[in-house]
């Protein structure tokens, strides 16, 4: 076998003759910093090898909201108002049809009311229109609302009241339309009634211009005549003038009363 040389042993004489370097190289370690060493080299060499085969997960820190895909539900109000009270808490748990807050509905009151009573106007105002455009007579029936009553009696007012006016104006429509009748009456009348005159007339001067001729009359009798016939007829004239004008103004009084209706 072949021989192994022993290391050599030095005293602590022979190290004091040595450099420091060398010195702290032969110097024997101590037995427990020997060991924590050896471990701390395993635990590294372990940990290398481990790393080498294991899977990490990789962890990034950092703020965010969670929000869940396809069930956000945007909670708002069609008229908007003034919260009054909060139902429920933040975080909680809320079923299909729960109330979740309760709002101040004063404002949608007053509108809902005034509607109603601009509603229950407008009705009693529709039933007299109808009456008065069939001429038909306004009868008010009761109702359950109080503000639609009040509404058709002075709907029954105004009706009775614009009856009475319709009725005076057409009155005086018809009084005048009689009366322009009267006067195409009249003016039909005098015309044949001037017409008889000129013929009268006529005949005299016929049977006086030979009188005149004759020297029996005097021409200024004669010249009467012949004024009065030429007065008698303009007066025709202006009789005949005035039927297409009286007959005018009968269609146009008509037409106000129909106008009317």
């Amino acid at each position: 076998m072949k021989k192994v040389d022993k290391p050599l042993e030095y005293s602590e004489k022979d190290y004091e003759f040595m450099n420091s370097l060398s010195s702290a190289i032969l110097q024997v370690t101590p037995s427990k910093t020997s060991r924590v060493i050896k471990i701390w080299l395993i635990t590294i060499f372990v940990s290398i090898i481990w790393a080498s085969f294991a899977e990490i997960d990789e962890i990034t820190r950092g703020d965010g909201e969670v929000v869940p895909y396809g069930k956000n539900q945007v909670i708002q109000n069609l008229e908007g108002g003034i919260v009054e009270a909060i139902l429920v808490n933040e975080g909680e748990r809320v079923e299909v049809g729960q109330d979740i807050l309760k709002i101040s509905n004063a404002k949608s009151v007053s509108t809902a009311l005034t509607n109603q009573m601009k509603y229950e106007e407008l009705e009693a105002q529709r039933q007299r229109l109808q009456a008065e455009a069939n001429d038909l007579p306004f009868e008010v029936v009761k109702t359950d609302s109080e503000e639609l009553n009040k509404q058709l009696e002075l709907a029954k007012k105004l009706y009775d009241s614009n009856k009475l006016e319709f009725e005076a104006k057409d009155g005086a429509i018809m009084e005048q339309i009689n009366q322009k009748k009267q006067a195409l009456t009249e003016a039909r009348a005098r015309i044949s009634s001037l017409q008889k005159s000129l013929e009268f007339v006529t005949e005299e001067i016929a049977m006086t211009e030979p009188m005149v001729k004759e020297g029996v009359k005097s021409k200024v009798d004669f010249l009467k005549l012949k004024r009065e016939a030429s007065a008698i007829e303009n007066d025709i004239e202006a009789a005949k003038l005035s039927l297409p004008r009286l007959a005018s103004m009968i269609e146009e009084f008509k037409g106000n009363r129909s106008a009317a209706k």
